[in-house]
């Protein structure tokens, strides 16, 4: 379906294909013995959701920040992690768990405020960054994709918009 008619009649089903790899020579990879990996794909696994949104409102969050992730890193290479796990696909999409993740929350709760990395867990978190924006044709060109709502609240903390 093209984007603007996507946006002005937008479908009430969102189909989610989550795509998963198994990486199927991590061994010979890491003695060097493979140049490439070999992947095998697994799925796709499918999600069917219903959404009915009749006020043209879509939600959001932004990602996380490459200071996280640079830390992340660290600490994998630090605590001698290995750099393939086996993972169940529920896992990988729901309850991705790891004690490097649990040590960068103890180091940053600030900075890694979860402690389940899981793909899906962190789409469909709690939002509480959760921004509502207009879309679709009622709101019209000049109000397209403002910002509706913040967190739940029709304005900013602490801002006046008299």
């Amino acid at each position: 379906m093209p984007p603007y008619d996507w946006w002005s009649d937008p479908p009430d089903e969102v189909k989610l294909k989550a795509y998963v790899f198994n990486v199927t020579n991590h061994e010979r990879f890491l003695l060097g013995l493979d140049d490439k990996l070999n992947v095998e794909e697994i799925g796709p696994v499918v999600y069917l959701e219903k959404l009915l949104h009749s006020n043209g409102i879509f939600s959001y969050l932004h990602d996380a920040n490459y200071f996280v992730k640079t830390l992340l890193r660290s600490l994998v290479t630090m605590y001698n992690r290995e750099p393939f796990v086996k993972k169940t696909i529920y896992e990988h999409l729901w309850n991705f768990t790891d004690p490097v993740l649990d040590m960068s929350k103890n180091l940053a709760p600030g900075l890694v405020p979860v402690n389940n990395a899981g793909m899906l867990a962190r789409i469909y978190a709690d939002f509480t960054d959760e921004m509502t924006v207009k879309i679709g044709p009622q709101w019209g060109h000049k109000e397209f994709f403002q910002i509706d709502r913040f967190r739940g609240e029709p304005q900013l903390p602490g801002f006046d918009p008299d």
